[in-house]
């Protein structure tokens, strides 16, 4: 049971700086990964890594894909809470100029 929980916490510290550091320092900002992105019509589809994180996470809990299960899960709820850390996390679908 410690272990468990170790091992999530462990796992969400190390999902919160290993983000911090690959992404972008501010909205908009290219960081050392590329954004998803989307394009549609007069629309953007941007996949925020969160948003990706999320969809990640409960597939694992299903499937249990990835190795160690709750440092992958904790590393998950790290990547998830900082990525909602950036002012424009609900902007997922921009209407753009055509």
């Amino acid at each position: 049971m410690f272990l468990d929980f170790f091992q999530l916490f462990l796992g969400s510290i190390w999902g919160f700086l290993i983000t911090k550091f690959l992404a972008g320092k501010r909205p908009g900002e290219r960081g050392k990964m590329f954004s998803i992105i989307l394009k549609l019509k007069n629309y953007q589809l941007h996949l925020h890594h969160w948003l990706i994180g999320i969809g990640l996470f409960f597939t694992n809990l299903q499937l249990n894909f990835l190795p160690l299960p709750y440092f992958s899960n904790g590393f998950l709820v790290g990547l998830i809470v900082q990525g909602l850390t950036y002012p424009d996390w609900y902007l997922i679908i921009k209407r753009v100029k055509s």
